[in-house]
């Protein structure tokens, strides 16, 4: 008897007494998440939905290019050499070449290694040899 009491407190009444919980309306079409902060750029951050009418919604025509994700410094020196990692990081990555995957892996292993600069090095040959590799966006951030 206590353990529903509780329940029903905690929750409201609604699902522990056997109704159906009521949802919020949403807005209808596609929509466009922020993250914002206080006007200070402090504060706890919160998630803003902004109608479809109210947003410009970014095309897949209009996304920048594989090279506008790479910072200057990267781009400015050449591919970065292979290196062995003997018991280092190994593993499957959904890349369309050998030569993409094996870059994110070197990328991987200088990232736990704590060389963030060649990982990003790594992480940039592999996404211009393979422009759809997540794992290689991922790297770069």
């Amino acid at each position: 008897m206590r353990l529903r009491w509780i329940a029903t407190c905690l929750l409201g009444g609604g699902i522990a007494m056997g109704e159906e919980p009521k949802m919020e309306s949403s807005p209808k079409g596609p929509v466009k998440t922020e993250i914002q902060l206080g006007p200070d750029g402090s504060g706890k951050p919160r998630v803003v939905v902004i109608p479809e009418e109210e947003a410009k919604i970014v095309k897949s025509s209009e996304t920048p290019g594989v090279e506008a994700a790479i910072p200057e410094p990267v781009k400015a020196l050449g591919e970065p050499r292979m290196m062995s990692f003997p018991g280092g990081i190994q593993m499957a990555v959904t890349a369309a070449t050998e030569k993409a995957q094996a870059h994110v892996n070197q990328g991987m292993n200088h990232i736990h290694g704590g060389w963030e600069f060649e990982a990003s090095r790594h992480f940039a040959s592999a996404m211009r040899e393979d422009p759809e590799c997540l794992l290689a966006h991922w790297g770069m951030l």
